[in-house]
């Protein structure tokens, strides 16, 4: 391959870049799958109720009772195929979301830019790279303009180098070697990962993959690091502290069973049928089948979230720091208005600009338009031509910090100096008079009202090369006015947002004039956008931390901020005990992304932006961050239902067995039948909640403090009434010893009162704020189809005869089962009334802890 100037302008052929492709090279970074089927295997093992699960089948084997052994090693296999079952899911469908986050990045091609995959580099690609993006191979740079490249991923250095294009005559492609990022020449290649800090600048791919620096040491900076959630640790708080209780319950229950004369093993298979009931064994599956559905129903809302802890932290956000374009508005800008010095604004437009973000964008299509009207001045109607009348001598690249771009261009035997970015900033640098300048301060103002996004140019000729930054008094020359349109649901968004208690905050680099123009459009109240709720980042930049705390809670826009001074919102935010989801776009908003508890970022974010972010929203949307929260709450709230459902279990066994006990009769349920209740015939009506839509009413409440208990007053009141009612169980016990049953029927009888109240029961767990009648019972077709099953289940219990002998139950008359079910139906009718009261009791205003 022959290098040479017309090379680095046109770039490989799609052809060629193909062929290498083919030949099995690769910009991929070899790296193993991020779970193990063994080990997902292995982990269903490692409960402590699997060990006492495990010792009892063993116990029961020396003991020569194999049917209660096979039963119990039977359910610690049905638990451990389904919790490896849906946890390799999970593993499967985040590491599906994984391989959706693909960088792209900018080559030439054919002689014209392209967008294209990572993985698509090859080596000889041409690649543009400008501020915020991660550089995709390693190469020689052949072009650069203020470059600068963060290289502490592979040396440690936080300070940026300053890059240079490489000056000596390149040859053959095959003789181009990389050097090491320590070695002196090293400022004139990038490597794979790194990042550009400011400037512009192409690269000629060297090496791709495997073989990159950061490719050796097998690293990438696109992963996904999945940590314990808040809700993981207080479900594993709420486990041991259950084990704990039901530890020191089973050892008295075994004592006392002794005491009164039962065998050791009875009493033992008792004690580990209260510690299955006791335990909520499969509450590890639960949250991983619920975190893994949230996570895909937010994708479906268009985000994508990449790790779990934002999928239920959503559910705790109290503000949202939103940016104005992207978000609120469309993002696709378009010059509305054009006004001023029309040959200087086209000049502006194509030397000036590096097109590297959506304002470089309009400007070109812009002015190529523009071009196309053939006006005399021009001489030519494209943007190539025009560039080739003149030759870029100096360029400064706009940056956020700066708030300008400036080009130095030779023309002849004259320079000209542009000058484009905001209007105030270009109206402080130019020789307007103070009376000229307020003047056009008062036009842009206007415009500003009308919702433009305003970019203003300037220009001066001049006789001789200077510096850039020395020209001083440029000659005004006009002003470019943007639309962006606002983004379809907005409106309504904000307004659910607003109901659930969610407080919004917008950050805007433009005018306050225009940000109100488009806040109220989207339901903004005049009030809410009154002088005193607006700061400039003027007037924050004056302001100490502690200062900021005081104004912020009236604060609704901060307008003309800078992105450093978003992360200074943030901290004050936090240290106000707000859980924040920030939103943001450029290499300069990652520190506030990663401090915010949420980092927010659209689809066209940096890379760097990206990697920073917990989620990013792949339509760009304000709403998708609303849709995201609802789902965040929808999170915990069906944890709530689940638990709820596991511990009514364990609250109404601990009745039966405690109450027939302390009254010294003998066990109204076998350990195997408590078993098999509940590990197998409410093992698929519990899951099935996981599938359960929530309460229309969750973006309705109050954002649930982080720190606030997963077991509220909902939950305590929902076990209490349960228990409650499951209390008749010690009473027909104790009527059925008085009368005679024999004990084999009498145990057959609760065994199906208890199976069927469990099953019941689920109905009133779908929703903990609202009764049955005021829900649709049939809307989760698996919890139907679930309970259905488990009521069959509970028939061949009873009624099949290796099941009956592997249970210890008998037939019962048909009236008699009937009866028993209408019994349960009864029970959940005086749940509800129960229910029903304590929903509308006078609530405490206190919040829980």
């Amino acid at each position: 391959m022959k290098l040479d100037q017309h090379f680095f302008q046109t770039g490989h052929s799609s052809e060629q870049a193909a062929e290498i492709l083919k030949k099995g090279v690769s910009n991929k970074i070899d790296h193993k799958k991020e779970y193990s089927v063994f080990k997902i295997f292995l982990s269903q093992l490692t409960s402590p109720l699997i060990y006492i699960l495990l010792f009892a089948g063993l116990v029961t084997i020396f003991m020569k009772e194999y049917v209660d052994a096979a039963v119990i090693l039977f359910v610690v296999a049905v638990n451990t195929f389904l919790g490896f079952y849906q946890e390799k899911k999970a593993a499967k469908a985040l590491d599906a979301l994984k391989t959706f986050l693909k960088p792209k990045a900018l080559v030439i091609r054919d002689g014209e830019k392209k967008t294209v995959s990572l993985h698509e580099i090859v080596p000889g690609d041409i690649c543009l790279i400008s501020a915020g993006q991660s550089i995709p191979a390693d190469g020689v740079i052949v072009m650069s303009e203020d470059l600068k490249i963060s290289e502490a991923i592979l040396t440690g250095e936080s300070k940026a180098v300053k890059k240079f294009s490489e000056d000596k005559e390149l040859e053959n492609f095959s003789d181009l070697k990389m050097v090491h990022p320590h070695e002196k020449k090293s400022n004139h290649y990038a490597y794979m990962g790194t990042t550009v800090m400011s400037g512009v600048g192409r690269l000629l791919v060297i090496k791709t993959g495997s073989k990159t620096e950061i490719g050796k040491i097998a690293h990438t900076l696109i992963t996904l690091e999945e940590k314990p959630t808040p809700l993981q640790m207080k479900l594993a708080n709420l486990s041991k502290f259950l084990s704990i209780i039901v530890a020191v319950g089973a050892v008295i229950i075994l004592a006392l069973g002794l005491l009164r004369g039962e065998s050791f093993l009875t009493m033992l298979e008792t004690s580990v049928a209260i510690a299955v009931s006791a335990i909520p064994e499969g509450l590890v599956v639960s949250l991983t089948v619920v975190l893994s559905l949230g996570m895909q129903k937010i994708f479906k809302q268009k985000s994508l979230v990449r790790r779990l802890l934002a999928a239920e932290t959503l559910g705790s956000v109290t503000t949202i720091c939103c940016d104005k374009t992207g978000t609120l508005t469309e993002g696709v800008l378009t010059v509305a208005q054009a006004l001023g010095n029309k040959e200087y604004l086209v000049r502006a437009s194509i030397f000036a600009n590096d097109e590297v973000d959506e304002v470089g964008d309009a400007l070109a299509s812009w002015a190529k338009e523009e071009l196309k009207k053939g006006e005399a001045w021009t001489k030519t109607d494209t943007v190539e031509k025009f560039r080739e009348q003149c030759k870029r001598i100096e360029n400064i690249p706009f940056s956020s910090e700066k708030k300008y771009a400036a080009t130095l261009v030779k023309k002849g035997k004259e320079y000209h100096a542009f000058m484009i970015g905001a209007p105030e900033l270009i109206l402080s640098k130019s020789g307007l008079s103070d009376v000229q300048k307020k003047v056009e301060m008062a036009r842009l103002e206007e415009l500003a009202k009308q919702g433009y996004r305003l970019v203003a140019v300037a220009h001066r000729k001049i006789s001789k090369k200077i510096k850039l930054t020395s020209i001083k008094n440029l000659d005004w020359q006009g002003v470019f006015a943007f639309e962006d349109q606002i983004r379809p649901g907005v409106a309504s968004a904000l307004e659910m947002v607003k109901k659930a208690g969610v407080k919004v905050k917008v950050i805007t680099g433009d005018y306050a004039e225009t940000a109100i123009t488009v806040l109220g459009k989207i339901g903004f109240s005049e009030k809410e956008l009154a002088a005193k709720h607006i700061m400039t980042g003027d007037e924050l930049r004056k302001l100490s931390l502690k200062q900021l705390k005081e104004k912020l809670p009236g604060i609704v826009l901060f307008a003309r901020t800078t992105p450093d001074q978003k992360l200074k919102i943030v901290h004050a935010l936090q240290e106000m005990h707000e859980v924040v989801a920030m939103t943001g776009d450029g290499v300069n908003d990652s520190p506030a992304l990663k401090a915010a508890e949420i980092g927010v970022v659209v689809n066209e974010a940096s890379d760097v932006s990206k990697e920073t972010a917990d989620m990013v929203l792949l339509d760009s949307n304000f709403r998708s961050i609303v849709m995201a929260i609802r789902e965040g709450r929808i999170i915990v709230e069906t944890m709530k239902k689940i638990i709820t459902y596991l511990l009514t279990d364990v609250f109404s066994g601990l009745i039966m067995f405690g109450g027939s006990l302390l009254m010294g009769w003998p066990l109204p349920i076998t350990a195997i039948q408590i078993l098999w209740v509940n590990l197998v015939e409410d093992g698929l009506p519990g899951l099935s909640l996981a599938f359960e839509e929530s309460d229309d009413d969750v973006m309705k409440d109050k954002p649930r403090r982080q720190d606030s208990s997963i077991f509220d007053s909902e939950m305590k009141s929902v076990i209490a009434i349960i228990g409650l009612v499951d209390l008749f169980l010690l009473v027909l016990y104790a009527h059925l010893r008085k009368i005679g049953m024999p004990m084999v029927e009498i145990r057959t009888i609760l065994f199906v009162l208890h199976s069927t109240d469990s099953l019941l029961y689920l109905f009133s767990i779908k929703s903990l704020r609202k009764n049955i009648w005021q829900t649709n019972i049939f809307d989760n077709k698996f919890m139907v189809v679930s309970v259905l099953m488990s009521f069959a289940i509970m028939f061949f219990s009873v009624y099949w005869g290796p099941l009956q002998n592997l249970l210890s139950t008998v037939s019962l008359p048909a009236n008699v089962m009937f009866g028993l079910i209408a019994v349960g139906f009864a029970q959940l009718v005086l749940v509800e009334i129960i229910k029903w009261v304590f929903i509308h009791r006078p609530k405490n205003k206190t919040v829980e802890v």
